[in-house]
């Protein structure tokens, strides 16, 4: 019995990695079509149906990820997680960056990336995509066909997740935000229904999606406006670089485009820390969509400045984005980066605010030399977007003129405090001389904490919320803006504060059949036919996060009580006491110290290779049979009531 102690101890101590999974697979897998994956957190394949995310900062987390591959999965997968409670996210391309996501903690994740159609029709000049696109697949689509649609500065973000919150690009000055080309989406609702949603079906709900469609429903396609490439699809891409010296002359230059930017131009900032001064460098990119020699007054007096190095060229309209700032991505698309963002909307540009944020972050810079943190500056047209009257969508910033985003890029955590404290008086300084009455942020590019009026603006949260109250009445938001890249979000009101109690009886008698009820206060967990490996491995899983501290207390009582392990009464005492004085760990069994030498003893090894390998072998104390792989066709036939879960490796 104290190798039993040892083994149970050594699977907590190996497993306590925070992968919590109940019976949720199993509720949905009889639901879906043949094409849709299900995969739980001790899976092989669960990184690979998981969308990798570009920023994990702060990051939900998931025990079952579901890949849908019709309307109807979505619909089932909706109804069943309303009805049980379970609180998922939706995501595309992972994108998303606001801290808000990290209220979902081993949740369900909808993966929309089946949904990979992409449809151009050239003679009524319309695209439709699925819920899984992004840019990267449409950009060569609608080039190569001679037509254009505003689209986001990274490629690799999802189409529809980025439309939701508005849609800012450098086309907008001609063609308007995202939002403003949107014709209609098949979107499933809360209640599981799916509906088409457009200017003239459901038009109430069409506004509300257009600004703060993250609150309203899963979008598994949409349908655009596109229009004939502008120029014949080719562009003035120019970009130059200066040092921390000029960086008053470009924000003065800035500056007087406030009021004057044509349509057909946008401007972009990047600042970073020189590698040998540390100083702040300033990167400028200005895209035309003209001739060079229609764009040369506007770039002359950047030329005028005596930049470090400068690029001036014509490029294919798909190759944009690839081009801009010297043709260096960076990091845009790269997965599993830690990025702390903030963010502000700018109706004005106020040079003094612009020359102390410069001089702080050169400063800061040199105080903390492991912070790598750079600033993005989007100076785009608003000529097409200010033609759309403001209550025409839920969209609220039709009069910003400059997207400011601190980026705080570092790996050491204990940098948290101090870039917090400078990105937070950071944003606060701007807010002050943004032209606006208070912090205004454009939802895609929120940090979580600026709160809804911040968000959405106080003259559209009324109809917002009652909005919300009539189309998704089934759950409750917890959070209400949009993500970089999450096309929905929901979190149900789950319980999580204290101490959820499995009842004495949720694993008895496994050796009379293979099936076992998890009353709980989670509704989600009902009585569930499964393989005895079903249960008992979702039993070890839900142990997993407090498994550190079970085990101290476990030894801790081993000690008290001088226990040698030779006794099956005196492990389950012990082990009861430890989770009845675990805080907030799952109490399994209630009355484990009231077990007979005959109930069941439930032992869990991990193997050293992966929570895959995880596998459960029933041991019979009469027979002495031991090594039986398939428990749940032969359980019944075994009167052992000792069960041990071994590692296969």
């Amino acid at each position: 019995m104290a190798r039993h102690l040892l083994l149970w101890t050594s699977f907590l101590i190996s497993a306590s990695v925070g992968c919590s999974v109940d019976n949720v697979a199993s509720l949905f897998g009889s639901s879906l079509s043949y094409g849709a994956e299900i995969s739980i957190c001790t899976d092989r394949s669960f990184n690979e149906t998981l969308t990798p995310r570009w920023d994990i900062f702060t990051q939900p987390t998931f025990s079952t990820v579901i890949k849908p591959a019709t309307n109807q999965d979505v619909q089932n997968i909706v109804k069943i997680a309303g009805q049980h409670q379970i609180p998922f996210s939706v995501t595309s391309g992972g994108g998303g960056v606001t801290t808000t996501l990290s209220k979902l903690q081993d949740g369900l994740a909808i993966n929309l990336a089946n949904f990979q159609s992409v449809s151009l029709d050239t003679t009524q000049n319309t695209l439709t995509v699925g819920g899984g696109v992004v840019f990267s697949q449409i950009i060569d689509v609608l080039f190569k066909n001679g037509k254009e649609l505003p689209i986001a500065s990274v490629s690799c973000l999802g189409v529809i997740s980025t439309t939701l919150g508005g849609g800012w690009g450098s086309l907008q000055g001609l063609r308007g935000l995202l939002i403003d080309n949107l014709l209609s989406v098949q979107l499933v609702t809360a209640s599981g229904d799916l509906i088409t949603v457009s200017a003239t079906q459901n038009p109430d709900l069409f506004w509300a999606l257009r600004g703060a469609g993250q609150n309203f429903g899963i979008v598994t396609s949409a349908t655009y406006k596109v229009y004939d490439a502008t120029n014949g699809g080719q562009v003035v891409n120019a970009d130059f670089a200066f040092t921390a010296a000029d960086n008053g002359s470009v924000w003065e230059y800035m500056q007087s485009y406030d009021e004057s930017l044509p349509a057909n131009m946008a401007l972009s900032g990047f600042a970073f820390a020189n590698a040998t001064t540390r100083e702040a460098t300033l990167w400028v990119n200005v895209i035309y969509f003209g001739t060079v020699d229609e764009a040369m007054p506007h770039l002359e007096p950047l030329i005028a400045m005596n930049p470090t190095n400068k690029n001036i060229s014509m490029v294919p309209w798909n190759e944009e984005i690839s081009q801009a700032y010297f043709g260096v991505a960076g990091n845009a698309c790269t997965a599993n980066n830690r990025v702390n963002i903030y963010h502000a909307a700018l109706k004005q540009t106020h040079v003094p605010t612009w020359e102390s944020y410069f001089a702080n972050l050169t400063q800061f810079y040199l105080d903390y030399p492991a912070y790598a943190g750079r600033v993005v500056i989007q100076k785009y047209s608003s000529e097409a977007v200010a033609a759309v009257p403001d209550s025409q969508t839920a969209y609220p910033l039709r009069d910003t003129k400059t997207m400011v985003l601190f980026e705080g890029w570092y790996t050491d955590p204990t940098l948290d405090g101090p870039v917090n404290s400078f990105m937070k008086q950071s944003r606060q300084s701007f807010a002050a001389t943004s032209g606006y009455d208070s912090l205004s942020t454009y939802v895609n590019y929120a940090h979580g904490d600026e709160g809804p009026v911040a968000w959405y603006s106080t003259r559209k949260l009324t109809k917002l919320m009652s909005l919300k109250k009539q189309y998704a009445n089934q759950v409750v938001y917890e959070h209400q803006h949009a993500n970089r890249d999450e096309s929905f979000e929901v979190m149900t009101r789950v319980d999580y504060s204290g101490k959820s109690v499995v009842a004495a009886n949720t694993i008895r008698r496994l050796q009379a059949r293979p099936y076992c009820s998890f009353p709980s206060t989670k509704p989600w967990l009902k009585p569930t036919p499964a393989s005895i490996s079903f249960v008992t491995s979702r039993f070890a899983a839900r142990l997993l996060p407090y498994g550190t501290l079970l085990i101290s207390k476990v030894k801790e009582l081993v000690k008290l009580r001088g226990v040698d392990g030779t006794g099956a009464e005196a492990l389950w005492d012990i082990l009861v006491q430890g989770l009845e004085v675990t805080p907030k760990v799952y109490r399994v069994v209630d009355a484990l110290d009231k077990m007979n030498e005959g109930d069941f003893i439930i032992l869990f090894v991990i193997s050293p290779l992966s929570l895959t390998a995880i596998r459960i072998v029933s041991k019979s104390c009469s027979r002495g049979t031991e090594g039986v792989n398939n428990t749940a066709d032969k359980a019944r036939g075994i009167s052992s009531r000792m069960f041990c879960l071994k590692g296969s490796g």
